[in-house]
């Protein structure tokens, strides 16, 4: 699923992040490789849950507690090159490429 822009809204797409999930027949990480053998850049900017960043494990207001769903997301999202100066063209390469790494498997 693509993201919406509510109307009347705007968003700055700093980073366009998907979830790589086992139905993806691929792993996030084995895409992120694939990408990047065809010269596109990708990362992981969410590797673990919030409270698990050293800066958070001692805070008082931060629950530590089980989060399998969030632990199973940190595990599956990628970022793929997003900014204002892709071209039309380039974001179809990245399309493209995402699509011919999960017809490999």
């Amino acid at each position: 699923m693509t993201p919406r822009v509510p109307e009347g809204y705007g968003h700055v797409f700093h980073q366009y992040t998907v979830r790589v999930t086992a139905g993806a027949g691929i792993d996030r990480d084995t895409l992120a490789q694939r990408l990047a053998e065809r010269g596109i850049g990708s990362g992981v900017y969410y590797p673990r849950p919030v409270f698990d960043h050293p800066c958070y494990r001692e805070h008082p207001r931060v629950v530590v507690e089980p989060v399998p769903r969030a632990e199973r997301a940190a595990r599956e999202v990628l970022s793929l090159p997003v900014h204002q100066w892709l071209t039309e063209s380039q974001v179809e390469r990245v399309v493209e490429a995402v699509r011919s790494a999960r017809r490999a498997r």
